[in-house]
């Protein structure tokens, strides 16, 4: 099943109101169309590699915005994602309507 990565990739960019970016590879994010840098990996087992966390922070930095790391195991209809901690705090403050530095 060759095309389930792109129907995971295709997924994510729904869920996020974004568009599946194509086969950029190693050239930037799998989403397009939306405020975020959003990386999509799927894996046999449930693991998040450095290598993969490395990738999206630097889809993030080149486009200067947020990274997100949306990891899935194989058939699993409930995808993990990992962000950066500090983005989160900050994210989570602005919701409960903090002023923020």
């Amino acid at each position: 099943m060759g095309a389930a990565w792109k129907a995971f990739e295709l997924r994510v960019a729904k869920a996020w109101g974004g568009s599946r970016s194509g086969p950029t590879g190693r050239m930037g994010p799998d989403v397009a169309g939306v405020p975020l840098a959003i990386q999509c990996k799927r894996t046999t087992r449930i693991g998040i590699k450095g290598s993969w966390i490395v990738q999206a922070r630097a889809d993030g930095k080149k486009l200067h915005l947020p990274w997100i790391l949306v990891v899935a195991q194989h058939a699993d209809r409930a995808p993990v994602a990992v962000v950066d901690h500090d983005w989160l705090v900050r994210l989570w403050k602005q919701a409960q309507g903090e002023e923020l530095p």
